[in-house]
């Protein structure tokens, strides 16, 4: 649903520094993994060391919902829920580059910080699908909506805990339908259309995408639940096979036309040169 670009976007709109950080490398202190003062290290020194600049920063945990378990005594779950708390309503941190010589120590306090959470809660949602059925037999369905998501729902099918679901707000967002994805495509400045655009442009040849294939690429990301993430890798795996021929042929080919057909058989593309257009393989 694009949860990180979003909070990156907020962050550049309110001109504060960003940073995300993986929920899954977390442990709790002792163990093997990413504790919050190494988090916050990384923070301070992506903020150039100014440590006001630091402590006004908007700290992303991506997958917090693999931290979800029933064991209290969890110390990759439940225990860094526990660790995040303090963290959370505002602490002072010892960050520092060498943890275990505790070398070059900064405070660093969290009370400004804006601190955001995000993940998917598969197991929770998929619990609140409301089935809206009309026709005889209630068989036929529009399309399905959900109740909203409450504390209680979090706890007891997402593994979270009371005391941290008590700290938190939750904003759920909804899944980008296909325009959306394929506005992802064309708008975002990061977009692979983008990237193929300039990869071909250095080989003097020019890509072109049509709207069926922008499309069907879009589809398949729906289909395979991997949303805005999963577009570099479709994309990738349906211009290799021009990019080859357009490399292995320099100064031959005027455009490479990417289509509808090409999503299925990457070797299905269209090329045209000086004199017109042929098919690959023709």
């Amino acid at each position: 649903v694009g949860k990180t670009e979003l909070m990156r976007l907020i962050a550049k709109y309110i001109d504060r520094p960003f940073i995300k950080v993986d929920s899954t490398q977390l442990t709790v202190p002792g163990y093997v993994g990413k504790d919050i003062e190494e988090v916050l290290w990384d923070l301070y020194i992506q903020c150039d060391r100014d440590l006001e600049k630091t402590e006004r920063a908007i700290v992303y945990f991506d997958e917090i919902d693999k931290k979800g378990s029933s064991k209290k005594s969890d110390v990759s779950g439940q225990g860094v829920l526990n660790v995040l708390l303090p963290f959370i309503e505002g602490s002072t941190y010892d960050a520092c580059a060498d943890l275990k010589n505790g070398m070059n120590k900064v405070k660093i306090n969290t009370s400004n910080m804006i601190i955001t959470l995000g993940g998917a809660y598969t197991d929770v949602y998929k619990n609140l699908l409301e089935k809206n059925g009309i026709g005889f037999g209630g068989n036929i369905y529009d399309k399905p909506t959900y109740r909203e998501a409450t504390t209680k729902d979090f706890v007891e099918k997402g593994g979270m805990t009371d005391e941290f679901m008590g700290r938190v707000t939750v904003v759920p967002l909804d899944a980008l339908d296909v325009d959306g994805i394929k506005r992802v495509m064309l708008e975002s400045d990061e977009s692979q259309i983008k990237i193929q655009e300039k990869i071909f442009e250095k080989l003097n040849t020019k890509i072109t995408f049509t709207d069926g294939c922008l499309t069907k690429v879009a589809k398949n990301a729906i289909e395979k639940k991997t949303g805005a993430r999963g577009l570099n890798g479709i994309i990738d795996s349906i211009t290799w096979k021009a990019f080859d021929e357009v490399y292995t042929n320099p100064g031959k080919y005027k455009e490479v036309i990417i289509t509808e057909e090409t999503v299925d058989d990457a070797s299905n593309f269209q090329l045209v040169k000086k004199r017109g257009r042929k098919k690959k393989n023709d």
